[in-house]
């Protein structure tokens, strides 16, 4: 998913253009579309500070 990169910038800090985007104005977020985690794990992607509990 390409994003602009200043609504990412914390991200961006820590991934750079690791999976694509100019690193000007865009980057290329992980796509985890059919990822299938380890056994006993999940994915989960946080958006707007809000977390899920730990179970």
């Amino acid at each position: 998913m390409l994003r602009n990169k200043n609504d990412y910038l914390t991200l961006f800090s820590l991934i750079g253009t690791t999976y694509g985007g100019n690193g000007a104005t865009t980057l290329m977020l992980f796509n985890l579309n059919g990822a299938v985690p380890f056994h006993g794990m999940r994915y989960c992607i946080v958006t707007n500070g809000i977390y899920p509990t730990r179970q």
